[in-house]
């Protein structure tokens, strides 16, 4: 079913595509696996992994012996002409490219419809969703929050957009999945995991 081919990626690649093709527009400069999907000499997706945004959330995964033992798939893209299967399949594949860790974070963004169903199909664990927040953007702006992908505070978008010309919006929650590669030890992680592990969410 699966034609395809797996090969790591530069940075600087990677980055091109993410860019160009994912919803948030940024690609994670700390991503440290970088592969690429080429169906018939053609690039059709993108995986990247790397160290956790938040060293915070390192350490809540599963305490602070596994800190360092942790990478966050931080960011996918599959092109729209390839079957609906193919980011399971995808992740799958790489998860066992993933060298130096024991245990694999992501997030499905709701404010995209996203509840992780890619994540369901490859089996891993579902640990619920953050807390809502809230971001300043720019009126009439529909991506991301600058704030959230650029790191932007209030004071460098009143400068570059004027106070009149911002609002704030509600930021849901993303959904949290997680993944523990090291089945020697899977016992031992669960046992030490700070997160209650719940019934896959579904779309309403």
């Amino acid at each position: 079913m699966f034609n395809y081919i797996i090969e790591k990626l530069t940075p600087k690649i990677a980055r091109s595509i993410i860019v160009k093709n994912h919803y948030s527009k940024s690609y994670y400069s700390g991503s440290r696996f970088n592969y690429g999907l080429f169906k018939e000499g053609n690039l059709v997706g993108v995986i990247c992994y790397g160290p956790p945004h938040s060293h915070s959330l390192k350490i809540a995964i599963a305490g602070k012996t596994y800190k360092n033992r942790v990478l966050e798939l931080n960011r996918l893209w599959v092109a729209d002409s390839e079957p609906r299967n193919t980011e399971s399949w995808f992740i799958s594949k790489t998860m066992k490219l993933v060298k130096s860790c024991d245990i694999l974070v992501s997030f499905a963004d709701p404010t995209q419809g996203h509840v992780g169903y890619i994540y369901q199909a490859t089996n891993w664990l579902y640990t619920g969703q953050g807390q809502n927040s809230q971001a300043l953007v720019p009126k009439g702006h529909t991506g991301h929050p600058l704030s959230v992908i650029y790191g932007y505070k209030k004071d460098d978008l009143v400068e570059k957009y004027g106070l009149e010309n911002l609002e704030y919006r509600k930021i849901l929650g993303k959904h949290r999945y997680i993944y523990i590669l090291n089945k020697k030890k899977k016992k031992l992680i669960l046992s030490r995991l700070n997160y209650e592990i719940k019934p896959y969410p579904k779309k309403k």
